[in-house]
């Protein structure tokens, strides 16, 4: 409805922090194979900032009771050692390895000017600087893509 399309047009949100833009757009790229979607809109935002990444976060109480999930599944570092320990292959230094690739990759992209055309801006707030608007993806972090912290294998 914000953005201006009549009631009449049905809509939903997924909300899942990390992951939702590339669901939506999934999604909608099934439902128009399948032939039931003739024309959609898909979109959306990938933004952690504010996910609790399990610290403190209280989860549907069916999770626990009904041992839906493992609590372990909650905590993305947890989540990290359940990995390790399932693929003792995916070491420290090997996810190091591919961090360092993936911020030198959307380095080159966005220095190629290949990611910024696809963003639109968008209203953001922070307790800090209160309200503002969003015109660019977050850089990579640079001390990440000089390698002083990451050493590739």
């Amino acid at each position: 409805m914000l953005a201006g399309l009549p009631r009449s047009v049905p809509g939903y949100a997924i909300d899942r922090m990390c992951a939702g833009a590339l669901t939506a757009a999934t999604t909608v790229a099934g439902s128009i194979a399948f032939g039931a979607t003739d024309v959609a809109i898909a979109g959306g935002v990938e933004h952690m900032g504010r996910h609790p990444m399990g610290e403190g976060v209280e989860p549907n109480p069916r999770f626990v009771s009904e041992q839906l999930v493992d609590t372990s599944a909650l905590l993305m570092g947890a989540t990290a050692e359940n990995l390790h320990d399932r693929f003792p292959q995916i070491t420290r230094e090997r996810a190091d390895a591919y961090a360092l690739g993936s911020q030198r990759k959307v380095a080159a992209a966005q220095a190629a000017g290949k990611t910024q055309p696809d963003l639109v801006p968008m209203a953001v707030r922070s307790a800090a600087q209160g309200y503002g608007l969003a015109t660019a993806d977050e850089p990579p972090r640079a001390e990440k893509v000089t390698g002083s912290r990451f050493r590739p294998a």
